[in-house]
């Protein structure tokens, strides 16, 4: 067997004028993703090219953040800038990790056993 660290979850969104996206529902609910509790997400500014079919990762930036009601995330504005994120703008959300207030982000680690 092969051990590889994946994401758990990828998704997009759209950033909202505050900076905000939100993690859908379903993947909160199975990672038991809670108010209060914080991600390690990697952050991609891509472009969607639909006639020949490709995504261009144009940016993109790891970072932690807290998840706020309702699975909201605030991209800090430091990163919005560097990225040259701006409201509406398409981004791709790779969830690599989560872990309650109280624990070590390195206890939580998942790793994929193929």
């Amino acid at each position: 067997m092969q051990e590889a660290i994946e994401p758990l979850a990828k998704f997009h969104a759209k950033v909202d004028k505050s900076g905000r996206v939100i993690i859908p529902k379903y993947i909160r609910d199975i990672y038991e993703i809670n108010q209060g509790d914080f991600v390690v997400m990697i952050v991609r500014k891509v472009r969607i090219d639909k006639k020949d079919r490709k995504v261009y990762v144009l940016r993109q930036v790891k970072f932690s953040a807290k998840v706020n009601e309702r699975g909201v995330v605030v991209v800090p504005k430091q990163l919005r800038e560097h990225l040259d994120i701006k409201p509406g703008d398409l981004l791709e959300v790779l969830l690599m990790d989560h872990y309650k207030s109280n624990e070590h982000a390195h206890t939580t680690t998942y790793t994929y056993i193929f």
